[in-house]
């Protein structure tokens, strides 16, 4: 089966369109971002790193945020765990997942405004913890959703969703008026862990689609082909436990500083689609948990599992 999928085109790198006339407004890209989601041992939950330059810098740093400097370097960007902050905003059902941030501020700035925790203080900058994103899980008979909601950020974003059937594993959203898909390659033939997200045609139907608009859609005739803007792979994840271990990677195509490394400078798209990548991330890890507890000895595990909220089945 190894030998089969190095020959696949699913294997390819990862390719992004720059063409004007492909994509446009906040998906436009003049770069490739690579974001490791990295596992820190007896820590729950995942991080994530706005680059591997930025890992690599931490990791050098003995697993450790070293100095505090202006880009941002060597410190993680998101923290999705079940952890929640003790005053939200959140209103009604509790939120399934939280996804937390890291932010620096000049000292002399003040801290943020909303709830946050001191990580570490420099002498020109003081790194903070922050609430970023609430996910929410609705389950009905043939559907899963999962609602991101961003009640803590001041930049002016609609809320999103993803939504899968019970029987396939791609997740539709929206972000904006651009349909979109998580599409995992050749799901029958292969028990692949890899998603691309595609910006779809407008002859394509969305799960989110309304019935009309879907009958619509699906009486247009085009030959263009969906457009490839991210991907999350494990496919470079660390073998070896390390205190310390990288899991996976989110490639996102973006628009921003070609030497931008740091937490400074990631744009708004990407962070969202970064929260969209930890949740998948979060979601195949339970798959592969639940598929191989076929035997007394994985019970302990199960049954740890089970505390948790079930965020696949």
């Amino acid at each position: 089966m190894v030998g089969l999928r190095k020959l696949l085109a699913i294997e390819k790198d990862f390719e992004i369109s720059s063409r004007a006339d492909d994509i446009l407004g906040q998906f436009k890209v003049n770069r490739k971002r690579n974001m490791p989601i990295v596992k820190y041992w007896g820590t729950e939950g995942y991080f994530m790193f706005p680059s591997e330059n930025s890992y690599d810098v931490y990791r050098q740093n003995g697993n450790e945020v070293g100095r505090l400097e202006g880009d941002g370097v060597g410190i993680p960007l998101l923290h999705i765990c079940f952890e929640f902050p003790t005053l939200g905003n959140s209103v009604g059902n509790s939120p399934s997942l939280m996804v937390w941030k890291y932010v620096l501020v000049a000292v002399g700035e003040g801290p943020p405004l909303i709830y946050h925790e001191i990580v570490k203080q420099g002498s020109k900058w003081w790194l903070y913890r922050v609430p970023f994103c609430e996910i929410y899980r609705h389950w009905s008979f043939n559907h899963r959703e999962y609602r991101f909601t961003f009640p803590y950020d001041k930049f002016p974003t609609t809320n999103c969703t993803l939504k899968r059937t019970v029987a396939n594993r791609d997740l539709y959203t929206y972000m904006g008026e651009t349909s979109m898909r998580w599409h995992v390659p050749m799901p029958l033939l292969i028990d692949t862990d890899q998603y691309t997200l595609q910006i779809l045609d407008q002859s394509v139907p969305n799960l989110l689609d309304d019935s009309t608009t879907a009958k619509h859609k699906r009486r247009l005739k085009t030959d263009r082909k969906s457009i490839e803007i991210a991907r999350y792979t494990r496919a470079d994840r660390d073998f070896m436990p390390h205190r310390t271990s990288k899991r996976a990677n989110l490639h996102v195509g973006e628009w921003s500083n070609a030497v931008a490394y740091g937490i400074q400078e990631v744009p708004w798209t990407t962070q969202v689609l970064a929260c969209q990548g930890l949740l998948i991330h979060y979601i195949e890890h339970q798959r592969r948990e639940s598929s191989s507890m076929k035997d007394g000895s994985r019970a302990a595990r199960r049954n740890q599992l089970n505390t948790q909220v079930n965020l696949f089945r």
